[in-house]
C-alpha cells in the first residue's frame, strides 16, 4: 500500500467507525446488516465507502404504498433485542400487522448518515487532504533528490 492509500485508509475506517457508532446510537440496529453489508474500498487515488441497498429507507424513511417483503420483516423480529415474546410467537400475525402499517403510512427515517458525513467533510477531509499533501511533497522532494542524483553521474 503506498502512502495514498495508508492515508485514505485510515480516514475512511474512522468514517466507516462514526457511522456504525452512530447508527448504533439511533436504536435501528436489528439484523447487523447494516455493518456487515457496508463496503469499502481504496486505492493510490480514491477511497469508497458504500452503504447497503437498504441506507436510504435507514435515513430518508419510506412513503405509503407497496408492502415491504415479509422475510425482511420475518428478520426484523427474529434479530431485534427487547421485543416482547408475543412477537416470535405469533410471528405470522405480527409480520402482517407491521407490513400493513408500513403499507399504510410508511416509516419514518433517522438521521444516521448525513451528520456524520457532514461531520468528515467540515473536519476530517481538511486533515486528510493536509496528510495527502504532506506526503505528496515528500513524494516530490524524494523523486527530486533522485533526479540530482542521476544528473550527478
Amino acid at each position: 500500500m503506498n502512502s495514498n492509500e495508508t492515508i485514505y485508509r485510515k480516514y475512511l475506517d474512522k468514517l466507516k467507525r462514526d457511522i456504525i457508532r452512530s447508527y448504533d446510537e439511533s436504536g435501528k440496529r436489528a439484523t447487523g446488516k447494516f455493518e456487515q453489508e457496508m463496503e469499502s474500498h481504496v486505492d493510490e487515488k480514491k477511497m469508497v465507502l458504500l452503504g447497503p441497498p437498504h441506507s436510504y429507507y435507514m435515513e430518508k424513511g419510506r412513503g405509503p404504498g407497496g408492502w415491504p417483503p415479509p422475510s425482511a420483516i420475518e428478520e426484523w423480529i427474529d434479530k431485534k433485542k427487547g421485543l416482547p415474546a408475543v412477537f416470535r410467537e405469533k410471528k405470522k400475525q405480527f409480520v402482517y400487522l407491521i407490513s400493513r402499517k408500513i403499507a399504510r403510512e410508511g416509516t419514518q427515517g433517522a438521521p444516521v448518515l448525513e451528520p456524520v458525513i457532514q461531520d468528515f467533510m467540515d473536519k476530517d477531509f481538511w486533515a486528510l487532504i493536509d496528510e495527502v499533501g504532506e506526503a505528496y511533497l515528500v513524494q516530490v522532494k524524494n523523486d527530486i533528490v533522485r533526479l540530482i542524483r542521476t544528473l550527478k553521474h
